[in-house]
């Protein structure tokens, strides 16, 4: 996430009107929340090598900095899901066949059933993981959606017409 400044910013004239009071405290409470949220993003060290020329003796050196780097991403459950989709088919046609053909064999059956238990076990820890991984970043999302919605709605006023007169 890109450290951004808010959409709202009021001046001092602005929050000392009483009109305003509620959608000041409002934008200041979602530029918080926003703020707290992207400092929970993962970051990452991330080394950098610069060329350094020493003054004195006119050496180019090569130093190593680290800096901190926020962390990409996971991909979406969508793209993760693309991925893994011909995997899944050959491994549901698979377990498919075995049942078809291991009708009069309980210890295949078993370790059919088996199999097919320790692969959901394994998607649902494997979800889960992805859902972990994701969460500061949907958290970031949404307090920014917040802070750009924390502007004041102006009502549009309704003027009333006044009905014309008869002539008689």
């Amino acid at each position: 996430m890109a450290k951004r400044s808010p959409r709202l910013i009021f001046t001092e004239e602005e929050r000392a009107l009483p009109e305003l009071e509620r959608a000041v405290r409002k934008a200041d409470r979602a530029a918080v929340k926003l703020e707290k949220a992207e400092a929970k993003i993962p970051r990452k060290t991330v080394k950098v090598k610069k060329r350094v020329v020493d003054s004195e003796s006119g050496k180019v050196t090569t130093r190593l900095f680290f800096e901190e780097a926020d962390k990409k991403r996971p991909p979406s459950k969508l793209a993760h899901a693309a991925r893994k989709a011909p995997l899944d088919t050959v491994r549901s046609a698979v377990h498919r066949k075995l049942r078809e053909e291991g009708d009069d064999n309980p210890g295949t059956e078993a370790t059919n059933t088996l199999t097919e238990t320790a692969e959901r076990t394994w998607r649902i820890a494997e979800s889960a993981h992805h859902s972990h991984a994701e969460k500061p970043y949907r958290r970031a999302d949404k307090a920014e959606a917040a802070a750009e919605a924390a502007a004041p709605a102006e009502k549009p006023k309704r003027t009333r017409k006044a009905p014309a007169k008869k002539a008689d």
